[in-house]
């Protein structure tokens, strides 16, 4: 968990890159919001669920669609980025896969929903904790082995490189370039995020017997896939009152740590952002990654 230097170094994959030219668009580049609000309407079957997954008001795509109001900049882009996956699922799986897809658990990502990270978007000049910043959190989160979005919000993160590279790309068939830029985020690159986290971060060590006993937990429990289960022994953990989150080891490899740190309005997450690392099949990581999970190459 620590550098050279003695600073620890929890990373994370995200999409938290952003290929210069998005940050550069024009606005005049979005002036399109009428056509494609008129599309997810008819894609998607109707406003309201429009609404939902873009998290605005149930009239608003209404509005959009008729040319009665225009979208803000940010939620532009978000009508640009959610057009072009629904576009693409379409033309995948049909109109009747669409929604599913969207809501759905996808082992790509972790378990996370397609629509949970469809619009992040990371902008430099962005200020802590709103949209395009490494702090911003799209809630809520409810798909994370750990998550319990009425108690806190869930940081996932590995202590090495190779962890948060296995994470992310593990259960992959197999390797390719075209897997750093995502079908739900075209603009955008995978990167790796590096974090400091404080040395004496207080995790409750799931590789810890001592821990297990005390949580009543069985080593199989910790990487079962049974949400209810694990997120309901995440909850009483954070009930303590004593741990900053809670550790665990990698499905894929249990010499990779894994890591998930609960954060509150009073009490955000011990992490400071330092560099994010662009991510190809050369990058070291990746290459050592490779080798010890025998993944393919095409």
């Amino acid at each position: 968990m620590s550098n050279t230097d003695g600073a620890s170094k929890p990373t994370k994959v995200g999409i938290t890159g952003i290929a210069p030219n998005k940050q550069r668009q024009k606005l005049g580049e979005l002036a399109v919001p009428q056509q494609r609000a008129e599309f997810l309407i008819r894609a998607l079957g109707s406003q309201t669920r429009v609404a939902e997954l873009l998290e605005v008001s149930r009239s608003q795509p209404g509005k959009w669609s008729k040319g009665e109001e225009s979208p803000s900049p940010g939620r532009a882009r978000e009508l640009i980025d959610l057009d072009h996956v629904v576009a693409r699922v379409v033309s995948w799986l049909g109109p009747h896969m669409t929604i599913p897809w969207l809501n759905g658990s996808n082992a790509f990502l972790d378990g996370a929903r397609p629509i949970d990270v469809l619009v992040f978007n990371h902008v430099p000049s962005a200020t802590p904790g709103s949209p395009g910043h490494p702090s911003y959190v799209r809630r809520p989160q409810r798909k994370g082995r750990w998550d319990n979005p009425s108690l806190y919000d869930s940081w996932y993160l590995s202590t090495s490189p190779e962890g948060a590279i296995a994470e992310t790309f593990g259960n992959n068939e197999f390797w390719a370039k075209a897997m750093f830029v995502r079908a739900d985020f075209p603009s955008g690159r995978l990167t790796l995020g590096i974090f400091k986290a404080p040395d004496d971060l207080g995790l409750c060590d799931l590789d810890d017997a001592n821990n297990l006993l005390h949580m009543g937990m069985k080593p199989s429990q910790v990487v079962t896939r049974n949400l209810p289960y694990t997120q309901a022994r995440a909850a009483a953990a954070f009930a303590e009152g004593r741990w900053a989150g809670l550790g665990w080891w990698s499905f894929h490899r249990p010499f990779w740590s894994n890591c998930m740190l609960w954060a509150t309005s009073a009490a955000p997450a011990p992490l400071t952002f330092v560099d994010a690392e662009s991510l190809d099949l050369s990058h070291r990581s990746i290459v050592s990654v490779r080798a010890t999970l025998a993944m393919p190459v095409r």
